[in-house]
């Protein structure tokens, strides 16, 4: 089985991975947000930064596509419910699709295949270790909050959405290996995987906590020290300075 790239870690040496996960975090969240409220130039702005973004990171661009092929039925569903709800001029050959619905939905299909990239990005520049300082540092100010173990969940989290890609390809591959793709119900084939996803996940969340007892886990662990450089810097100045033109662009 060939090894799966999409929202998982890839140690490698570059801006990206090297850059400050205390401006990374914000930033991402930042570039999130100034998607959703875009207009068309602003999707292409933001849509240039992800691309660029991923070719930085040196991720196999082919490999990439080829694993977010299974999210185009999620963006296929979300274009046809608009077009199909949204009230406007009927298309042309498909009275039941509207001319305005299918605008609303083509952007969001955009948005979320971006926001896709975005995810991917962000999961293949950043370690847990580091991902986990810079909560850590974002959250100590605040005596009240358990900043230690605030952090380990977000990251466990996040940690645990590669394992559930990985879990579902090897479930997906023994069903081809015994041609359990050529059933005439696709709803019980779907129902089996899911099941055997939710059993392994369960499992692989109790080894997981039974690991952490063992080894006698505690929230107050030592964390990575951070350094912002200049680069950091002018990266965070630039993305800024881009999602606000992305903003801008729409008025």
């Amino acid at each position: 089985m060939a090894e799966v790239v999409l929202f998982h870690y890839q140690s490698k040496p570059g801006l990206l991975h090297r850059y400050d996960p205390r401006h990374k975090l914000p930033l991402f969240v930042l570039l999130a947000a100034a998607l959703f409220h875009a207009g068309p130039l602003g999707m292409a702005l933001l849509t240039l930064v992800a691309g660029v973004g991923i070719a930085a990171a040196r991720l196999p661009v082919k490999r990439v596509g080829r694993e977010l092929l299974p999210f185009t039925v999620l963006l296929a569903v979300s274009f046809a419910a608009l077009s199909l709800t949204t009230p406007g001029r009927p298309v042309a050959g498909l009275p039941a699709f509207t001319v305005e619905g299918a605008r609303a939905g083509g952007f969001l299909v955009w948005r979320l295949f971006v926001v896709f990239l975005f995810g991917a990005l962000f999961a293949a520049t950043t370690s847990f270790g580091s991902l986990r300082s810079a909560v850590v540092w974002y959250l100590k100010p605040f005596p009240i909050l358990p900043a230690g173990r605030i952090a380990t969940m977000l990251g466990l989290t996040l940690s645990l959405v590669p394992l559930l890609f990985d879990t579902y390809r090897g479930i997906a591959e023994a069903q081809a290996s015994r041609c359990v793709a050529n059933s005439r119900r696709p709803l019980r084939r779907l129902a089996g995987a899911a099941s055997s996803l939710l059993v392994r996940a369960a499992g692989r969340a109790d080894a997981l906590v039974l690991a952490m007892e063992a080894r006698c886990y505690v929230d107050d662990r030592t964390v990575r020290r951070l350094r912002s450089r200049l680069a950091d810097w002018l990266v965070t100045a630039v993305l800024l300075a881009l999602s606000v033109c992305c903003l801008l662009l729409r008025r």
